[in-house]
């Protein structure tokens, strides 16, 4: 089918002012970061596909409870907010819960009652003095209250106050530009640890003035309830001519209290699938091919979870939106971001066509970032993992101003911008679920305009081999779509093995956890090694590892992709590898075959 043509039909269809509502739906209920109410968002969404007309709805109950892994990632225990009040001692509010829920901080304790206790400036301080003089002191800091809770407890004190605004080079230059915003932080949800608020810039800068003059008292009321709870992962289908064919996936997170991060995504997915249904029972469209599933729920806990409860499930590839709700306003920009390259396939050069023929269809250039893998990690496009076999791109719009802060409102969010982005991302879902054999010739066009891009500049030989190894792979994929493709099966020319790796190179990992790896399931490590959360790098070599590939292979692989390509750095990726592997092996998440 004519992609322009689906463009047209969901430009006629798709109600932005509806898609807002369910956005404030959304954030009305996300804005609290109580998992209660979570449940209570799960329950909305799983109406909103229901109402919107797919079948097969399912409600995925993950535990939230600090102790079960989903792959490596786990849950924190449940948390619910009943009352968070910070106030002078002369009773002047200084942050309140019911007002403004970022002001209190995620997994703060109780108080047990009003508690009272002299605050001291500590500013700069990344470690307390163990000596009694924080005793019953109130910790005022620019440090994330989670950097400094468990120090400030061990110190004695009852509480801390953070005012720390995160920088971004061009996004976020300075404290100020919120200053009347508090940043959205949590806190280790592991007890015992003490109280926290989050203040803003300007209720920060007031406070340290009057200790400069006097002593200041802060009273504090705290109800808070840890409890073993759920954060569930709801989904549903619209439902594909042919059940025996691969589903195309469609993922947005829940559960923070931002309206661009993430509603915006989730309310996308939602506004996306009844203009489907509604495309379909009008006659705009043709069902197509193959089943489109829509699913959200926790940031990266939530999409693993799926994954592995639904092992059996054929998927084709994946789509995921987040923070698409601005851009100017935020001072972002779009960024297109693509599979890992061991998983290059027909699912990026859909992302690319499809943005390519946004811009023709409105006749507007498009200037979107490219992202990789191994840059950035740190949504739900994990499942782009090889060991998923479902490729998977996303739409993030990131760093943004607003980003994880009380100034990510509804007010904020820029309605064409939300339109632009639901349309990307639902041509390419559409357009992948009714791909035919002529759609194959589309993306393979997409796949050899981006090796050309990839290789024009002045890369290193190996680099471009690498490149074009990738894409013999990647047009190889098409024939998941369309299995009468006559393309040879690509063969990898590793790089003669050197004699420093003889004696190693040649054994072969196996992965035993699937999925981009946190250590959290490992709670004993207290200062492990490796930082391997969020960190794109750290997980990269994982996907190199198909229980075939030798030690050697993925070093091979894994420096080129990070473009590290003379014979030095290579053999330093290689001897990186080693430790790091048999690391990972000695916590059990990688054998030797």
């Amino acid at each position: 089918m004519d992609w322009k043509e689906i463009y047209r039909v969901l430009d006629q269809v798709f109600d932005t002012e509806r898609c807002l509502d369910r956005l404030r739906e959304i954030w009305e209920r996300d804005k609290w970061n109580d998992y209660s109410r979570y449940e209570d968002t799960a329950n909305y969404c799983l109406d909103s596909m229901k109402a919107a007309g797919l079948k097969d709805t399912e409600t995925l109950y993950l535990k939230a409870d600090g102790k079960t892994c989903y792959g490596d990632w786990v849950i924190p225990l449940a948390w619910k907010a009943e009352r968070g009040v910070l106030c002078y001692a002369d009773g002047e509010v200084i942050a309140d819960y019911q007002k403004n829920p970022c002001s209190l901080s995620m997994y703060s304790p109780s108080t047990d009652g009003v508690v009272e206790g002299e605050v001291v400036d500590v500013t700069g301080m990344d470690e307390f003095p163990s000596d009694g003089s924080l005793k019953g002191k109130i910790l005022l800091s620019d440090r994330p209250n989670a950097a400094i809770a468990r120090k400030a407890y061990n110190a004695g004190a009852i509480g801390v106050l953070s005012d720390q605004v995160p920088l971004h080079e061009g996004i976020r230059d300075s404290r100020k530009e919120l200053y009347d915003d508090c940043v959205w932080q949590g806190m280790s949800w592991k007890r015992p640890t003490v109280f926290g608020f989050k203040l803003t810039p300007r209720q920060g800068d007031r406070l340290r003035e009057q200790l400069k003059k006097a002593s200041v008292r802060l009273t504090a009321d705290i109800k808070t309830q840890f409890y073993e709870g759920v954060n569930n992962t709801v989904s549903g289908a619209l439902m594909g001519i042919d059940p025996s064919l691969p589903e195309v996936f469609s993922y947005a997170h829940l559960y923070e209290p931002g309206a661009n991060d993430n509603a915006s995504g989730s309310a996308a997915l939602l506004e996306l699938a009844a203009c489907f249904e509604e495309a379909i029972a009008r006659g705009l469209l043709p069902r197509p091919k193959r089943t489109i599933r829509f699913a959200m729920g926790g940031e990266c806990t939530g999409s693993m979870g799926y994954m592995l409860a639904h092992p059996q499930r054929k998927m084709l590839c994946g789509g995921v939106v987040d923070m698409i709700g601005t851009e100017s306003i935020d001072r972002t920009q779009l960024s297109l971001r693509y599979d890992p390259i061991a998983n290059w396939s027909y699912a990026d050069a859909a992302l690319d066509l499809s943005v390519r023929l946004y811009g023709e269809y409105k006749n507007v250039k498009n200037d979107f970032k490219s992202m990789y893998f191994a840059d950035e990690l740190g949504t739900d496009n994990i499942i782009a993992d090889p060991i998923f076999n479902t490729p998977s791109v996303a739409l993030v719009a990131s760093p943004a101003l607003s980003y994880h802060s009380s100034f990510d409102t509804p007010e904020r969010i820029q309605p064409e911008i939300l339109k632009r982005n639901s349309l990307i991302l639902g041509v390419y879902l559409y357009g992948l679920a009714d791909a035919d054999a002529e759609t194959c010739s589309m993306l393979e066009r997409e796949l050899k305009a981006r090796l050309i891009r990839e290789n024009a500049s002045q890369l290193h030989p190996r680099k471009k081999r690498h490149n074009e190894e990738a894409f013999f792979r990647a047009r190889y994929s098409l024939r998941r779509i369309d299995g009468t493709l006559d393309y040879e099966k690509p063969v990898e020319e590793a790089l003669p093995m050197p004699e420093y790796a003889a004696e190693r190179g040649n054994d072969v990992p196996e992965r035993l956890v699937k999925g981009c790896l946190t250590l959290h399931g490992r709670p004993e490590l207290k200062n492990p090694p490796y930082c391997v959360a969020w960190n794109g790098k750290m997980n990269v070599p994982l996907f190199w590892i198909d229980g075939k590939r030798s030690l050697w292979q993925i070093a091979v692989q894994t420096a080129l992709e990070l473009n590290l390509c003379s014979d030095e750095e290579i053999r330093e990726k290689f001897e990186e590898l080693v430790a790091y592997f048999d690391f990972l092996a000695e916590q059990r998440y990688l054998a030797w075959k």
